[in-house]
């Protein structure tokens, strides 16, 4: 089973919210789930959580309803969310969340081998009238916004980019990425270039 990028969650996601969680908990446990044929791993067990969900902002979509619950399934028990910057006290950290309704509860696009919250290091403004949608494409495409370090960020450029690029659209993403071609970190700016030249075709300003 092929992982789902953040634009394949971005697509796949009916609501994405800036957010966070509270009183996670187990709420069942499902021996020898379905899973399907394709699936790279097979688990004995699933272990379903709840906690709630406190949306602060929304990127695409709509607000849910007060008291909202959030429910995943975790292969292993504990309810645990190993996603960087989660535990962070909240100070200048977004959480941008990719969910959809089912029966109730708010869940992730896929419980597995899917990309379900990213965290940026850079507090969302609830009073901004500027568009959603490109605030957060532009924190895609900001280094020192992301949680995981410059170098992860140069690596993993390709799928920010893409995922910017499908937001943004073609046009204004493009200057964008040119922009980080001037911060002087070669490596990105190999990375920035690798991706201009394979999507569109086109060099990098010298």
């Amino acid at each position: 089973m092929v992982p789902l990028t953040i634009e394949g969650a971005w697509e796949g996601a009916s609501e994405v919210l800036v957010g966070d969680l509270k009183n996670m908990r187990e709420v069942g446990v499902e021996r020898n789930p379905n899973l399907p044929r394709d699936s790279a791993h097979q688990f004995d067990h699933i272990y379903w959580c709840e906690a709630g969900f406190t949306a602060s902002a929304v990127i695409k979509g709509s607000l849910p309803p007060d008291g909202a619950k959030w429910l995943w399934g975790s292969t292993r028990p504990g309810c645990k969310l190993d996603l960087q910057g989660l535990q962070s006290d909240g100070q200048g950290v977004t959480r941008v969340w990719f969910l959809r309704e089912e029966s109730g509860y708010l869940r992730p696009v896929a419980d597995a081998r899917a990309v379900m919250v990213l965290t940026f290091l850079s507090q969302w403004d609830v009073n901004s009238r500027a568009d959603p949608q490109t605030r957060f494409a532009e924190l895609l495409l900001n280094p020192s916004a992301n949680s995981t370090g410059s170098t992860y960020f140069a690596q993993t450029l390709f799928e920010s980019a893409s995922a910017a690029c499908v937001i943004l659209g073609q046009d204004r993403c493009k200057p964008k990425l040119r922009k980080l071609t001037t911060l002087g970190d070669p490596e990105l700016s190999r990375e920035v270039c690798g991706f201009l030249s394979s999507q569109f075709r086109e060099e990098c300003l010298k």
